[in-house]
């Protein structure tokens, strides 16, 4: 089995997908990463629920991310066909472009937490949750699989 971890992922931050592609490769799954790190705590990504406007200033760091994963991800299946493309968490965005090269490959998206949850907990309320919720359906709405951890999700 070979499978791809995909994402701006940083499993420093947050070990899930590291540990969850680690315990794979443990188990003689052939792991490859296409992985650039966003650089931006849990914190700072929260922060921008009350600075929503913040979020325009992710777009070019976002964007080079993407443009060097991507060029990472068509060279690694040049060399092998994967059998997933595993979207490490926080991956809202990062699954959307796994879509997008990888149409018909099997896409397993982490995703330990909804955004609009997550907002709401912080007493987000009204549009901006709509939109995190809408951002939630796409996201896993772009997955084959989606990973979850609690009986509540």
């Amino acid at each position: 089995m070979r499978v791809l971890g995909f994402g701006t992922y940083d499993a420093q931050l947050h070990p899930r997908v590291g540990v969850l592609l680690k315990g794979l490769s443990d188990l003689g799954v052939s792991v490859v990463e296409a992985n650039e790190p966003l650089g931006l705590s849990t914190a700072d990504k929260v922060a921008m629920l009350a600075k929503p406007w913040r979020v325009f200033s992710l777009i070019p760091l976002i964007a080079g991310k993407w443009h060097r994963i991507a060029r990472l991800a068509r060279r690694a299946a040049k060399e092998q066909k994967f059998d997933a493309i595993i979207v490490g968490y926080m991956g809202h965005f990062d699954v959307i472009l796994a879509r997008m090269l990888f149409w018909h490959g099997r896409i397993v998206l982490d995703q330990m937490i909804f955004a609009a949850d997550t907002a709401m907990d912080r007493g987000s309320r009204g549009f901006k949750v709509f939109l995190l919720r809408l951002l939630d359906r796409i996201a896993t709405g772009c997955a084959s699989t989606v990973l979850i951890d609690t009986e509540e999700q």
